[in-house]
């Protein structure tokens, strides 16, 4: 049997430990990934998330992958994603340190396309043509009509719908259950809220929520990362 690959998830609670469960059910199937831990900046050195321990800070996601270790970004927060993201990025950690997940129970066409680091979770559908770059969390029963593009750090919620050929930005959060029809597109960083029904474009920033969705919002008013403010207190 081939030696299991090593792999620590930036992030702990919710999204962090989606990725662990999409984890255990892929070596179900095939032991492939051994888990080494959480990288977590709010719970103590060594408590436990779920079964995995936090094995040091988010800031030491660089050394981990510098041995050889994988990498998997889950610090989600749909409204301070730029924040995180930018402060992810400066870490300057290459593509191919980042491990993708695909759980066995997923839908994937042939001609779709995915990047590195990212999460597809059981009965996720791909259909043809759709690319999904790099750090993409898709969520249960998602579906990506053909020939639409996610961008880098979306964050697709369960259930959600995307039509043909819609471009969704770096950075942008779709709620449970929403819908998007064909040729939408959302900007950058914009939030679409839970059982929202899109039918034109949100802008970057833009907070759209409802049935048909408007705008209510921008992320922009959202100023601190609580993160950040336990960090100082």
């Amino acid at each position: 049997m081939s030696a299991l690959k090593s792999v620590v998830i930036m992030g702990g609670l919710g999204s962090g430990q989606i990725v662990a469960s999409v984890i255990e059910d892929i070596n179900a199937q095939e032991p492939t990934w051994e888990i080494k831990g959480y990288l977590n900046d709010v719970e103590e050195m060594g408590s436990l998330i779920g079964a995995y321990p936090v094995v040091g800070l988010t800031a030491e996601a660089a050394d981990y992958a510098a041995k050889g270790v994988f990498v998997h970004y889950a610090m989600r927060n749909a409204k301070f994603a730029r924040p995180r993201i930018r402060r992810f990025k400066e870490m300057g950690i290459p593509d191919e340190a980042f491990a993708t997940f695909v759980h066995p129970a997923t839908h994937t066409s042939g001609s779709a396309g995915l990047g590195h680091g990212s999460l597809l979770c059981a009965q996720v559908n791909l259909s043809f043509g759709a690319r999904v770059a790099n750090h993409n969390h898709l969520y249960g029963n998602a579906f990506i009509g053909h020939d639409s593009v996610l961008e880098d750090f979306s964050w697709i919620a369960n259930n959600s719908a995307i039509g043909a050929r819609c471009i969704i930005g770096e950075g942008a959060h779709l709620g449970t259950n929403c819908s998007l029809r064909e040729d939408v597109n959302i900007g950058p960083y914009a939030i679409v809220g839970i059982g929202s029904v899109v039918l034109k474009d949100v802008g970057e920033d833009e907070i759209a929520v409802g049935n048909p969705a408007k705008i209510i919002g921008s992320v922009a008013q959202y100023k601190e990362d609580p993160v950040d403010a336990r960090k100082k207190s």
